[in-house]
């Protein structure tokens, strides 16, 4: 977690020395505070309080920072369950980030409890071919490209929710995914810095 709550019950970020509980179990969380991962804090006596809950990455932390605190790892409960939703916009929407895999039952579980939601998977390690690589597939259809995936993530074809996928500089918008060999599909490019203002309410 990037964030806790402090004596005061407001939001903060680790810092050496500092004390704090979690903002939804309210258990005592320690500061990380070393020099080559971004600073965060960990529950002192159990892994993660949300079994949703995946080891985060500097790529989680990065797109927390992005929004405000408010925004990020906000707790909702529904029928009687509580989980931390990553990102959430102005509107309420979840943006889930998603960099390890899921099974098709963990993705409806997901998109059934948080409604209304995106999700955003890290593919920069796996990524299929953009604009300029030989295997990329110049066919256009209402502002999507066809691509071919040679090794893909097969499991985000599950998802029935807007899904993104983030490339490094880019952000692709998923429209259809076909597992079949090879994988293939369409998508539509969009920059990082659009897909960021949309998240934060700036643009569309």
């Amino acid at each position: 977690m990037i964030y806790a709550f402090d004596e005061s019950g407001e939001k903060t970020r680790a810092t050496p020395g500092a004390s704090a509980r979690c903002p939804h179990c309210e258990a005592e969380v320690i500061p990380k505070c070393g020099e080559i991962k971004t600073w965060h804090w960990a529950h002192r006596d159990v892994e993660d309080c949300d079994h949703w809950g995946e080891p985060e990455t500097d790529w989680h932390r990065s797109w927390k920072h992005r929004v405000p605190p408010t925004r990020a790892e906000v707790a909702i409960e529904r029928g009687g369950e509580q989980h931390r939703a990553d990102i959430t916009r102005s509107d309420g929407t979840v943006v889930e980030l998603q960099h390890s895999s899921l099974s098709p039952e963990e993705i409806r579980e997901r998109e059934d409890f948080y409604g209304s939601m995106v999700w955003l998977f890290d593919i920069r390690a796996f990524s299929p071919p953009c604009e300029g690589d030989p295997r990329f597939i110049p066919k256009e259809e209402d502002g999507y490209h066809k691509f071919r995936w040679k090794h893909p993530r097969k499991h985000i074809a599950h998802t029935s929710k807007p899904t993104y996928l983030d490339m490094g500089p880019r952000v692709m918008r998923l429209k259809k995914m076909y597992t079949d060999s090879p994988c293939n599909g369409w998508w539509r490019v969009k920059p990082k810095r659009e897909f960021t203002d949309w998240v934060l309410a700036r643009g569309r």
